[in-house]
């Protein structure tokens, strides 16, 4: 009985860990999205904290379904279906550039409310809108992205001032991501500087550091090195790298795909 009731236990306990934790490593792309949003409307129900709450504004749903979006677009291109991956970046572009739209300083979830204040992670954005040819979709924040917008521009010396000012030395020991423009100012010189191999030998390193993270942190596409690349291609640079985390071939297909295909549904407050 003793035995018995030990058994129970561990699964009592460990089977909503594991399905988190499956949810979150890509073993199922959709079930990957459930699991993040079950798990984000729980703590927003139980927890006290004013930095998660229910979702209960329409930034704060547009702001997660890009979160989730993003999440499925890689789990999607590990399974190898580009095509679901690349439309599920452009849902991520479409709905994360809506919640900066929307955002008018009444959200309840001071820590979506914060990310869109200081534009996190909006370098992020801004690649995918330059994957997608889409730079007029978040043109209105591109201050928040004021190097990557320059040079999309082609005002090479502005840009090129921006970089100038950026710190030599950044301590990056608790990133992630590597996002920011003072983990890239290398990749922008280089990149402005039409230096191709300083410019691939910086993208190697970005790809090292990221492959050092924990198996929670998993980068599978890194937009920010695409978005560079295709920078770095309409200013004549050759660039070749064979790496999962850079797939190449989504240049051309961002070109081709067919956006209006992609049924988007936008909401109304009510």
């Amino acid at each position: 009985l003793l035995v018995t009731i030990s058994i129970f236990r561990i699964f009592l306990f460990t089977f909503p860990v594991l399905f988190f934790s499956f949810s979150y490593a890509s073993i199922i792309p959709y079930f990957r999205a459930f699991g993040k949003i079950v798990f984000f409307q729980f703590c927003g129900i139980r927890s006290k904290s004013k930095f998660v709450r229910p979702i209960k504004d329409l930034m704060s749903v547009y702001y997660q379904l890009g979160n989730d979006y993003f999440r499925i677009a890689e789990s999607s291109y590990m399974f190898e279906d580009n095509k679901l991956s690349l439309e599920c970046l452009y849902r991520y572009l479409v709905y994360r550039s809506e919640a900066y739209k929307n955002y008018d300083g009444k959200a309840e979830n001071l820590g979506i409310v914060h990310e869109i204040q200081v534009g996190k992670y909006f370098n992020r954005l801004m690649c995918t809108a330059i994957l997608f040819d889409e730079y007029e979709r978040v043109s209105e924040f591109s201050h928040f992205s004021k190097i990557i917008s320059a040079i999309y521009k082609r005002d090479y010396e502005k840009a090129a001032e921006y970089v100038n000012a950026l710190p030599e030395n950044v301590d990056d020991s608790k990133e992630v991501y590597y996002i920011y423009n003072a983990y890239l100012k290398n990749t922008f010189s280089a990149l402005l500087s039409g230096d191709e191999k300083n410019f691939k030998k910086s993208i190697e390193e970005r790809v090292k550091k990221l492959r050092q993270n924990p198996p929670g942190y998993l980068t599978a596409i890194d937009i920010i090195s695409l978005g560079l690349i295709k920078l770095s291609q309409e200013r004549g640079m050759n660039f070749d790298i064979n790496v999962i985390e850079i797939p190449l071939d989504f240049i051309e297909e961002a070109k081709q795909f067919d956006k209006n295909s992609v049924e988007i549904d936008l909401f109304k407050k009510i």
